[in-house]
């Protein structure tokens, strides 16, 4: 792993080292007060961050040649003309930055500046802010713009101090001056006496008598749009001696950001469109919300109730960004579910994955999703016994159904040797033949589904999935149609509360006594109304053991025939009438 030094454990220091360590890194810090390292191991390190001042860079730097390092120094300091010539005359490999952010600005607001006279930018792999770069000439505007901003705010600090009632406007400006002298004043004080500092300043000076003398030339003709110019103004406000007005404002802010990020869903929405993507991307998600909860973590916040904000406002944009019903699917994204649902939805916008089927009927009968898509058989697999368990337990529908052609794949990454073989139970006895022939003493390791696989695979596995999921993950294929036999099909059913028009099948599921002849009596309705039947299937009746139940579809039943059964059975449950669909097409599946 890359070693990774830190010079110096101020506020910048201790930024990137805690930056980095997020990251994954192996970070390590030298300081006068942290010593995490003695000198003579400098020479194990890649890269060396100087988080010093400018004086102290002779110093190091003679430090570091003198015990053999070998690496990048990462210079931050902002006086480049006076730190780049010494880092050269030590003859290192360097990459000058310029991080234009400190502790109290968000990370997805941050820039860094590269100096384009660097000679080695592969850092700059491990940073995830807003690059920009530029020459040393071009850096020096940024030091004559913070000449300038300083003084402006250090005097009208100094000025607005006068007024005890103050406008929005001029509370907004006093309280970003406020900021400004919260830093360490030496450091401001260094800025104001640069080799420059001086003219910049006087060239401000000219200027504001420019813009002075001639006022009517500089106001814009035309009101200028900025970003939530409301929001900034309103948060000069939370300063009011009234605490509970201060709250109210506070909330109010929170409601216009809120209206803010859900603008920005709508942007979301449309590229998702365009590169058909779903809604719902459960990897970001967990990604985003360890971010907050840790950030939330940092301002001592309760962890739940933020992890139900947060909860909230995902919610809350998924449901702007998908104006369609939902529809659950056996995920994630590459799942033969997933290839089913694309082809009948035509879009992935509005599908939501889950890790089981069971949790597609409890998401269906909560109200969560409008339709599910789920496995009921398979043409060597058989019956997909969670679908049949399932259907007997929630009240949900079926209301369609589609066969399948698989192609299964045998996919994986850099593979050096096959040791392991990966993949749902179902594709893994489809393709059994086929692995024990060719990896014979491969081992077996179940998921939860196809593509689910996927995110298992290293360097020593191999996982049976879809051709989509190859595709769609950046997979290598090894081998496909590898299923045992060639036409392997499966069928899929669309469970929902509403029945679809001109069912021409029905499914039920019943109990019987326990007697002889109690089977052959209920069989024997469906022979006398000519009743083909097309699956006839024994369950355990999961209340009590020995126990069975008959789960069944045949042509379409009407009602007096289901009474007939019923009053031969113990229990009947009507699962549902259906026919083969091709296409999902809202909302007529929904009236």
């Amino acid at each position: 792993m890359v070693m990774i030094l830190i010079i110096g454990f101020g506020r910048l220091g201790q930024y990137f080292y805690n930056y980095l360590k997020r990251k994954g890194l192996n970070v390590k810090v030298y300081s006068r007060s942290i010593k995490e390292i003695e000198e003579n191991e400098f020479s194990k390190f890649k890269y060396a961050i100087l988080a010093i001042p400018e004086n102290s860079y002779n110093e190091i730097l003679s430090k570091l040649k003198e015990n053999n390092f070998n690496g990048v120094i990462i210079d931050l300091a902002s006086k480049k003309d006076v730190v780049i010539p010494i880092i050269e005359q030590y003859g290192f490999k360097f990459l000058s930055l310029h991080p234009l952010f400190g502790p109290s600005i968000y990370e997805e607001f941050s820039k860094i500046v590269v100096i384009k006279e660097s000679t080695d930018k592969s850092f700059l792999q491990f940073l995830d802010f807003d690059l920009i770069e530029m020459s040393l000439e071009e850096h020096e505007k940024i030091n004559e713009l913070q000449v300038v901003t300083h003084l402006l705010l250090i005097s009208y600090y100094h000025f607005a101090r006068r007024f005890p009632i103050k406008t929005a406007s001029a509370e907004a400006l006093y309280r970003l001056s406020e900021r400004l002298l919260e830093q360490n004043p030496q450091i401001l004080l260094d800025i104001q006496k640069e080799k420059n500092a001086k003219t910049y300043r006087e060239n401000y000076i000219k200027f504001l008598k420019e813009v002075s003398n001639n006022i009517e030339d500089y106001i814009p003709k035309e009101r200028v749009e900025g970003f939530s110019r409301a929001l900034l103004l309103n948060l000069s406000k939370l300063w009011n001696k009234d605490i509970r007005k201060q709250i109210m404002v506070i909330d109010k802010l929170i409601l216009d950001l809120i209206k803010i990020r859900n603008d920005l869903a709508k942007q979301i929405k449309e590229i998702k469109e365009l590169r058909n993507l779903p809604i719902e991307d459960k990897k970001w998600e967990i990604e985003k919300r360890n971010i907050l909860l840790e950030f939330a973590k940092e301002r001592e916040l309760n962890p739940l109730y933020t992890d139900q904000l947060i909860e909230l406002l995902i919610s809350w944009a998924k449901h702007i960004e998908n104006p369609k019903p939902w529809i659950g699917v056996l995920g994630p994204i590459g799942s033969f579910s997933d290839e089913v649902a694309l082809k009948l939805n035509k879009t992935r916008l509005n599908i939501k994955y889950y890790r089981k089927i069971s949790h597609i009927f409890d998401a269906l009968e909560n109200n969560e999703i409008a339709l599910g898509i789920v496995p009921i058989e398979n043409v060597l697999g058989g019956s997909v016994n969670e679908t049949l368990d399932s259907l007997i337990k929630y009240n949900v529908k079926i209301v369609g159904e589609y066969i399948h052609r698989i192609n299964l794949c045998l996919v994986g990454k850099n593979v050096k040797e096959v040791k392991r073989i990966i993949s749902h139970p179902q594709a893994i006895a489809q393709s059994m033949e086929y692995i024990s022939k060719k990896f014979p003493n491969a081992e077996i390791v179940y998921s939860n589904s196809t593509s689910e696989a996927i995110s298992m695979l290293d360097e020593y596995s191999l996982a049976i999935t879809s051709k989509t999921a190859a595709i769609f993950y950046g997979l290598k294929i090894y081998d496909e149609h590898i299923e045992d036999n060639k036409e392997n099909k499966t069928r899929f059913i669309i469970i929902g509360k509403k029945q679809l028009p001109n069912p021409k099948y029905s499914a039920l599921v019943f109990s019987l006594e326990d007697k002889p002849g109690s089977l052959k009596e209920v069989l024997e309705i469906f022979h006398k109304h000519n009743i083909n039947l097309r699956k006839l299937e024994s369950r355990p009746d999961k209340r009590e053991i020995g126990k069975y139940l008959f789960y069944v579809e045949s042509d379409l039943l009407n009602n007096k025939i289901l009474e007939e059964i019923r009053a031969k059975a113990n229990w009947v449950k009507h699962l549902g009438n259906f026919r083969e669909i091709n296409e999902i097409e809202f909302p007529k599946i929904l009236d």
